[in-house]
Order: C-alpha cells, then sequence, then structure tokens
C-alpha cells in the first residue's frame, strides 16, 4: 500500500526542479525547494514567472497564484526536507553530482519515507545501491517544461520495496488514469510506467485502482 502523501521536497531548484515544485503545490500539497544559497532567487523566479503566465493564459487566478506560491518554501538547509513524505532529487544530469546527493538524502529523510530522483538516464538500480535503504529508491521523471508536459514516467528497480513503488504510483497519477507497466531491455532491468499530472493532494490510490489508459512504458 502507497504512504499517504502530503508534503513534497525536491532537491534542486534549476528548471525541472522548479516545475516539479510548482506541480506539486498546484496540486494542493506543501512543497520544501532546497538548493544551495546563491540559487534560491532564480529558484522561486522560474516559479513566480511560470505562474505568471498561468495567469495570463487564463489558467489560474490571481489568489489561486498567490496560493500556491505560499504553499512553496525555499530553503539552503539540508534538514528542512527530512520530513518530507516523498523527495525528488532534480540535479543535472550527471551522476558525481547526484550520487553524493543521494547519500545525503538517505541519511537526512526519516526511513519510512520514499526518495524519487528524476533521472531520464541514469539506471535506478546504479543510483539506488549507493545508499543503505535502496529499497525507497524509485525514478520519477517529470518531462520538460513541467507544468506544459503532462507525462510522468515512474522507473522501478528490481529491489524497489513494493510500497516504495505505489507511492510513486500515487504520486504521479491522479484518479481516472491507468498505469502500464513493463521491464526495460536494460541490463539493470526496470518497470517503467508512464502517467498524467498531477496527482490530487493525499492521494493514496494504487495504480491498479485506476482505469482510463495513456501512453503505455517503452523500454530503454
Amino acid at each position: 500500500m502507497p504512504r499517504e502523501i502530503n508534503s513534497v521536497a525536491v532537491a534542486g531548484g534549476g528548471l525541472m526542479g522548479a516545475g516539479i515544485a510548482e506541480v506539486s503545490a498546484v496540486a494542493g500539497m506543501p512543497v520544501v525547494v532546497r538548493d544551495l544559497p546563491q540559487f534560491l532567487d532564480a529558484a522561486r523566479a522560474r516559479v513566480e514567472k511560470s505562474l505568471a503566465g498561468a495567469v495570463k493564459r487564463g489558467k489560474i487566478d490571481q489568489a489561486k497564484r498567490d496560493e500556491v506560491l505560499a504553499r512553496i518554501t525555499f530553503t539552503p538547509d539540508p534538514k528542512d526536507v527530512a520530513s518530507a513524505a516523498i523527495m525528488i532529487e532534480a540535479l543535472p544530469e550527471i551522476l558525481d553530482l547526484k550520487v553524493p546527493l543521494i547519500k545525503e538524502l538517505d541519511e537526512l529523510v526519516s526511513s519510512g519515507n520514499m526518495i524519487g530522483t528524476n533521472t531520464s538516464s541514469i539506471p535506478i538500480a546504479e543510483l539506488a545501491g549507493q545508499v543503505q535503504h535502496p529499497g525507497r529508491v524509485a525514478g520519477v521523471h517529470f518531462f520538460s517544461p513541467v507544468p506544459v508536459m503532462k507525462l510522468v514516467e515512474i522507473v522501478i528497480a528490481l529491489d524497489t520495496d513494493p510500497e516504495t513503488a505505489d507511492t510513486a504510483f500515487a504520486f504521479a497519477a491522479p484518479s481516472a488514469t491507468r498505469c502500464t507497466r513493463s521491464l526495460s531491455a536494460r541490463s539493470t532491468r526496470c518497470r517503467r510506467c508512464s502517467c498524467r499530472w498531477p496527482p490530487r493532494a493525499g492521494s493514496a490510490r494504487s495504480p491498479d485502482d485506476v482505469s482510463t489508459p495513456t501512453t503505455s512504458s517503452r523500454a530503454s
């Protein structure tokens, strides 16, 4: 069974991290964005610019924009992400950057909570194998630009805990979406699923509970 998702933390406030924070906040969840002090103003500016565009296009009103921003906290302190129900790593696609962060998050984040990575190309097993608790690591791959692209790819390694897999799907899949799964062809095999975004706040539904088919998974 998936854990209840009542808070989200994002490590990295770049293009992807800011987008993940935005859509999570739009879905009603409180979000903490952690980055280095010199990058925090830029991270906030990315979210503000995106929301301003949504207001201009009539997607949301000014009150909703203010509500969404109020749900997002920007911080340089790693300890501020420790209690998040789901932690998403969103650093650039560089293994030497991601591995130290994943190890740090494994020490920081509460032992029962999930650690997700937004990687699009690094095998999940390679990242999960670097930590003490590999079973709580899963891929949660958003597509760019996050607020526009409505797909999230879930990547599950063979040693990922079932609860982690269920939580990843519950985080990514809204109520009327069915996620399809398959084994990939790569040597570090994993299961993939493409889901529509965003989820509902507090969603804890299993992917097997949803019914509308979307893009099927693909081997990489």
